[in-house]
């Protein structure tokens, strides 16, 4: 009986191929990468939801102002002007003036 002949093996060699292990190396910088980027994506995250609140106060603010809203609001600030009575004031800085001239 004849040997067949491996035509991919060098002459030669007779070992088995072996697996190449790589040793691990105890490196902290990985977990230390990992936690930064998850930091970076909860920030990114936060950033975005926290715009998306402040377009919508925004929105709902500017909603809720119309021009009757204002023009209300002019009116009744007038009418309470009108209502303060000015000459109490007046009199109660006359008297004020009078007590710092005394001293």
């Amino acid at each position: 009986m004849e040997e067949k002949k491996d035509i991919n093996k060098v002459p030669g060699e007779n070992k088995e191929p072996q697996a190449i292990v790589f040793q691990e190396k105890d490196s902290k910088i990985g977990p230390i990468i990992g936690s930064i980027i998850i930091i970076f994506i909860i920030a990114i995250g936060g950033i975005y939801f926290w715009s998306t609140q402040i377009e919508k106060i925004n929105t709902e603010i500017m909603e809720s102002d119309n021009e009757e809203g204002f023009i209300e609001d002019v009116n009744q600030i007038d009418a309470e002007l009108e209502a303060i009575d000015f000459e109490a004031i007046d009199s109660d800085l006359q008297a004020i003036d009078e007590e710092f001239s005394n001293l």
